[in-house]
């Protein structure tokens, strides 16, 4: 038997290694894909779960209530999950005595909750206007009191005669008393103009009857002067 060469060794060494190198190669590169394939599998698989999931998390519940009070149709009601007292309310149709405001009607239903539905308070409309009543009432009674109090001082002020009482001006011996006259009548003395006559009877009201005819010389704007050009013509008494 003849002898392979050695160089027809080394040839035939390195087809088998390239061969056994380009095998190697497609068989990973198959071995990659076909993982793959059963990742996307599983991958789809988890994801139709997730949906799943998700559709059934995302799906509102039942609820019952319980509408009892002032409606037509009281009983139990079956709503989902997110609707509001108002719904459940006007599906047992409310009275025209309901008082709705005493509800929260924006609330979000309950499950297995009663709501009920309030009448109206007649009782207390009734004490209202009683009691509106009761304070026109007292302030009438305070006004009516607060003119008889202003009527009486106006009379006690006066001196009681019944001159005065009647808006008439007082004089004795033909003088003009300065605790009783009007302003046009004030205005009669020489030197008194609209005035120094409201100001003498601004005196009097504040600081009371004049004592002496001296007295008027407190008044703003009259001196001794003036007071010579009328002295004989008034009086306080």
């Amino acid at each position: 038997m003849e002898r392979v060469p050695v160089r027809v060794q080394i040839i035939v060494a390195g087809c088998v290694a390239i061969l056994l190198f380009f095998g190697g190669v497609k068989y990973k590169e198959m071995r990659l894909n076909h993982l793959n394939a059963e990742v996307d599998v599983v991958g789809a698989a988890a994801g139709s779960g997730s949906f799943s999931q998700g559709e059934e998390a995302s799906s509102p519940k039942d609820l019952v209530v319980h509408v009892v009070g002032a409606v037509e149709k009281p009983g139990i009601y079956c709503f989902k999950e997110g609707d509001r007292v108002n719904e459940a309310v006007q599906q047992a149709v409310p009275l025209a005595k309901a008082d709705l405001s005493q509800l929260n009607l924006a609330l979000p239903l309950q499950d297995g909750k009663q709501i009920d539905v309030p009448f109206q308070d007649t009782g207390k409309t009734i004490t209202n206007q009683k009691i509106t009543s009761s304070k026109k009432t007292e302030k009438q009674k305070t006004v009516n009191q607060k003119t008889t109090d202003q009527k009486t001082t106006e009379s006690s002020f006066a001196h009681s005669t019944a001159a005065d009482q009647i808006g008439q001006t007082v004089t004795t011996n033909g003088k003009i008393n300065l605790n009783t006259a009007n302003k046009d009548e004030l205005m009669k003395l020489s030197g008194i103009g609209p005035a120094l006559a409201g100001r003498i009877i601004d005196y009097r009201e504040k600081e009371g009857p004049f004592s002496t005819i001296e007295d008027l010389t407190k008044v703003s704007g009259i001196g001794t002067a003036t007071l010579a050009k009328f002295k004989e013509k008034i009086t306080v008494e």
